[in-house]
């Protein structure tokens, strides 16, 4: 089978929708005028893979994008669906229209048995069924994994793990838009300074996450490095909540009653937490960062910075893969990051990127390269012109498109 159509149902970051919709005049238009309007704006992964597939002859590629609910209330009015018909089943409703062979689910909250029997009693000729994974899961979501015929991972060390536990995965790598570029020429930078060194990311506390990252970040505000810091913080709250459950796990735990915590089913998807320490974030830290920038805003952000910061989640193992990667490189700053088993594989370390073992080296190569800025400027441009070359958007688009008719074919 060379012909197909491919739906992915997908989500796009809460922050970029607010910032789309505080701008956006396409509300009160037709859904296709609305649709067109956002993935055109957007700079999601998502949008870029549908975009790329779309300029195959042999695709006809669609998102639907579950949490932009103007889009989505569009949709309803414009298709006359009832009020009453919720939000899950209203997806369902846009995939029976456009009668997918493949649909690609990224988000695994929208799966649960009654939504999967009414998917493939109203799809019958759905051919193949995908999820997309590159985040710490719990057992709540791997239990889904069985409705699942293929299963993508960006990140070499889950793909495996996926294998051991008997799903069917293949590894795909996060990628690069060079259409960014594009964009890029025309955007105004003014309002975006210069910055000696660069992170921009999420700092979650637990288990799976980012613990690792808070400590490293830390350690560079008391250098008292030029650190230009963008991070999504938790609220204190939130942080408290995670402690407690800490706690319990452990006390659970340390008196024998850790059966409990497979029987409660809240307790069980905070199992992670007892695992490591939750920690919170010191005041300089606090102070020093600013609210977190998304979109075009943030690839100016890494275009302007002399060094960009990296360091993967605790689920990326020891494995590199994030999308950060590919977007600093991109964006032509140079990518300062974690030493992985596979680094090889996608930059060569010294030339392309820097790579550091641990935090005391991580501080070293921070002081060299502000120290040889002429240096750490032919490192960012190698590093851009190898992600140009083998890690952009239409790169990843043809592996993907090859092996979804690799697994179509398997179907017939």
């Amino acid at each position: 089978m060379s012909k197909y159509r491919f739906a992915r149902v997908t989500n796009y970051y809460p922050q970029y929708l607010e910032r789309f919709y505080s701008h956006s005049t396409y509300v009160n238009h037709s859904y296709e005028q609305h649709y067109s309007a956002l993935i055109e704006d957007s700079l999601e992964s998502a949008s870029s893979y549908t975009k790329a597939l779309n300029k195959l002859q042999h695709v006809e590629a669609l998102d639907i994008i579950s949490n932009a609910n103007p889009l989505q209330q569009t949709w309803r009015e414009q298709h006359n669906v009832p009020a009453s018909v919720s939000s899950d089943f209203l997806i369902i409703e846009q995939l029976v229209q456009f009668q997918p062979d493949v649909v690609w689910i990224d988000d695994f909250n929208l799966i649960n048995e009654e939504l999967i029997s009414l998917f493939r009693k109203r799809l019958p000729n759905n051919k193949l069924i995908v999820g997309h994974i590159c985040a710490p899961y719990g057992p709540t979501i791997e239990k889904k994994f069985i409705h699942f015929d293929l299963i993508f991972s960006c990140i070499p060390c889950m793909v495996t793990e996926l294998r051991e536990k008997g799903f069917k995965s293949h590894l795909l790598y996060h990628s690069f838009d060079s259409e960014i570029l594009d964009k890029l020429k025309s955007a105004n930078l003014e309002h975006f300074p210069p910055s000696q060194l660069l992170f921009s990311g999420s700092l979650y506390a637990g288990a799976g996450f980012h613990n690792k990252r808070v400590e490293y970040l830390e350690a560079f505000i008391q250098k008292r490095f030029p650190l230009s810091l963008y991070g999504n913080l938790e609220s204190a709250t939130k942080i408290g909540s995670k402690k407690l459950f800490r706690n319990l796990i452990r006390l659970l735990r340390a008196f024998g009653l850790g059966f409990l915590i497979q029987r409660i089913s809240f307790l069980k998807s905070k199992e992670a937490y007892g695992d490591s320490p939750v920690t919170g974030y010191s005041k300089l830290l606090r102070k020093a960062s600013h609210p977190p920038i998304f979109g075009l805003d943030l690839f100016k952000l890494m275009q302007k910075a002399a060094i960009t910061f990296n360091i993967h989640g605790d689920i990326a193992g020891n494995c590199a893969g994030n999308i950060r990667m590919f977007e600093v490189t991109g964006a032509g700053s140079c990518l300062l990051t974690d030493d992985k088993q596979n680094i090889n594989e996608l930059f060569e370390p010294g030339k392309e990127i820097v790579t550091y073992t641990g935090l005391q080296d991580c501080i070293e190569k921070i002081q060299w390269l502000l120290s040889h800025p002429n240096e750490c400027k032919q490192i960012a441009q190698a590093g851009q012109q190898r992600t140009l070359r083998d890690h952009t958007v239409k790169v990843r688009t043809e592996l993907l498109n090859a092996l979804i008719i690799e697994e179509l074919n398997n179907k017939i």
